[in-house]
């Protein structure tokens, strides 16, 4: 069965003409797949190139290189003018829900111009409309009432109940739960893999906190500088992660015990290289400049995606014919 969404060799270089030649790139050479009715991670710090991927693929940032494909067909190029189909198949919940709301607009008022842009208003629309608020743990009544009248967490249910108004296949999910306090993270996370296990959804889900992200994601793909460190399944990616700068992340998510969060937060230090090793930009491994372990053959060559052990790995320690002195 082909992938709802696929990712090709995806590059994105934000830069003027005059220096093109001399931008790095946003997102460089990254592919992975999402199946329909899964959600896929998409992990890393600031500036990893996770949110720029999600742009491209919602159309509001044009690839550089690479090719993605929404159902069999190729959507890389449409202009923003003609993805008028693509808009009810592909939506988007972001970060911050008050900034995506319009302050001046009821609630009953947002949820209802996606389906009058779709043209697919009829005299079942306000049965729908209080359907999608139930769906979302809401009651119908408030469809009279604005944005600001709502905490964070009831914010962020009618941004998904107004994702989810065009019956969409694939949600962007970008940052959805970062703006929220530790109870309500956990409530939204809860009900997103409801609904995607009770509408065959999928969702392409972007955070920096594997813990969070692992939460809803059956596959991680963990992020640095741009390119792809470490793909496979959440539970295979999380518990023995292979990669230094995957292990780095585990050992940044926070626990509630504060002993192991001493022991964490010294075993992320180790992690991390004190001091960067000089490479030239925009050879070698990405990471190389942070990591413990780099060796000549780091800055000079970038590493391969290598499968091992139920997932996937770009480092030269997990490559047999790197020749690096820690290959496993």
């Amino acid at each position: 069965m082909s992938p709802l969404l696929q990712i090709e060799d995806l590059s994105v270089t934000y830069a003027s003409r005059r220096r093109a030649k001399s931008a790095r790139p946003a997102v460089d050479g990254v592919s992975f797949e999402v199946a329909e009715g899964t959600s896929v991670g998409l992990v890393g710090e600031s500036g990893s190139g996770k949110s720029t991927i999600g742009r491209v693929v919602l159309g509001l940032v044009a690839a550089s290189d690479g090719r993605v494909t929404f159902d069999r067909v190729d959507v890389t190029h449409v202009p923003a003018g003609s993805r008028g189909a693509l808009a009810s198949d592909i939506q988007v919940v972001f970060q911050d829900p008050f900034s995506t709301l319009n302050p001046t607009r009821t609630v009953g008022q947002s949820l209802l111009e996606p389906i009058a842009a779709a043209g697919k208003v009829t005299a079942e629309t306000p049965r729908h409309l209080a359907e999608l608020l139930a769906r979302v743990g809401l009651p119908s009544d408030v469809q009279d009432r604005y944005p600001r009248q709502f905490s964070g967490g009831q914010r962020q249910r009618i941004a998904i109940a107004r994702a989810l108004a065009v019956s969409p296949r694939l949600i962007v999910c970008d940052e959805p739960v970062s703006a929220l306090d530790v109870s309500t993270q956990a409530q939204v996370l809860n009900l997103l893999d409801e609904l995607r296990r009770e509408m065959g959804l999928s969702y392409l889900f972007i955070g920096h906190n594997l813990s969070v992200v692992r939460h809803v994601c059956q596959d991680l793909v963990v992020l640095f500088a741009g390119q792809v460190m470490e793909s496979g399944p959440s539970d295979v990616v999380t518990e023995t992660p292979r990669h230094p700068y995957t292990q780095a992340l585990v050992a940044a998510a926070p626990v509630a015990n504060v002993a192991r969060q001493r022991q964490r937060r010294e075993a992320r230090r180790s992690l991390l290289r004190a001091s960067p090793v000089a490479g030239v930009p925009g050879t070698g491994c990405a990471f190389a400049s942070r990591c413990p372990h780099a060796e000549s053959v780091c800055l000079e060559r970038r590493p391969l995606l290598m499968p091992f052990a139920g997932a996937q790995v770009a480092c030269h320690m997990f490559d047999p014919n790197s020749g690096h002195s820690e290959a496993p």
